[in-house]
């Protein structure tokens, strides 16, 4: 059995390098006027760098670790993110949009409609249905 030490350090290099650089380009986004300043700033540079840094470590990791554990694995670096970003720059842990939002037509949700739409189609093929002339027998 090869010694797969090395392998699980890149694999968590890897997840830990890939969330400083996330963290940079979020740091680099904010404050800037266009988007060609957030090319151009620093923190993004790096974070981008950073990122590339992690790709590597990964390819290193999947030579040994099967892609079955090594993909999961990077998963926790958004549940990190995710954490952080929380609690460095007060930003919501839900998924962006109350519930009552999505299904609000006031409130910019799109979903009413859809329903209305759904059942007026139902409707429309029963109309359909019941048009057909009898299957003779």
């Amino acid at each position: 059995m090869p010694i797969l030490l090395p392998y699980y350090a890149a694999l968590f290099g890897g997840i830990l390098i890939a969330v400083c650089g996330q963290l940079l380009l979020k740091s680099g986004v904010q404050g800037t006027a266009d988007f060609a300043a957030q090319l151009m700033n620093v923190y993004t540079i790096i974070g981008v760098g950073l990122y590339g840094c992690a790709a590597f470590l990964y390819l290193i990791a999947i030579r040994k670790i099967p892609i079955s554990v090594a993909y999961p694995s990077v998963a926790v670096s958004y549940v990190v993110v995710a954490a952080v970003a929380h609690f460095a720059w007060d930003e919501s842990l839900n998924a962006g949009q109350d519930r009552r939002d999505i299904h609000d037509p006031r409130r910019g949700g799109a979903a009413a409609p859809a329903r209305r739409g759904r059942a007026r189609i139902k409707q429309d093929r029963r109309a359909t249905v019941d048009r057909r002339p009898p299957c003779p027998r």
